[in-house]
């Protein structure tokens, strides 16, 4: 024991607990910023429908909305992207750590799944698509 008698020399710098905690906050991430899609979508549709003067608030909006959708698809599609690697890695080390793992555990692990990344900046872009229909709808008629 080269650290003065230390237990953890054989213990991994990363554990299956660790990969599941940052697996969770990935996802979590995600979520959030999916969050800040539909609370973005919902602000702009009310405010541009309470206003007075629709079609000079609306082209500004428009503009806005667009490079915030592009900006947030691309951190939806990156985020996604990081927990796909993180679930695949778990369950790789899941098949075949020689840690004690029960088997229904075990199964849980393996059977994680995640969405593509494109698939799910597909979907980003086709509810993208439905809230700039809605703006130009409410500034141009």
């Amino acid at each position: 024991m080269a650290n003065g008698g230390n237990q953890q020399d054989n213990e991994p710098a990363f554990s299956l607990s660790d990969a599941i905690t940052l697996y969770h906050h990935q996802v979590d991430q995600t979520h959030t910023y999916w969050n800040y899609l539909w609370l973005i979508s919902v602000a702009t549709i009310s405010i541009l429908g309470t206003s007075k003067d629709p079609n000079k608030l609306g082209q500004y909006l428009l503009i806005g909305f667009v490079v915030f959708a592009l900006g947030n698809a691309y951190l939806i599609g990156e985020s996604q992207k990081q927990a796909k690697k993180i679930a695949d890695a778990i369950k790789d080390f899941a098949g075949r750590t020689q840690q004690p793992i029960d088997d229904k555990f075990k199964a849980i692990l393996q059977s994680l799944s995640i969405w593509r990344p494109w698939g799910i900046v597909l979907a980003h872009f086709i509810m993208d698509a439905a809230v700039v229909y809605g703006i130009y709808r409410l500034t141009f008629g």
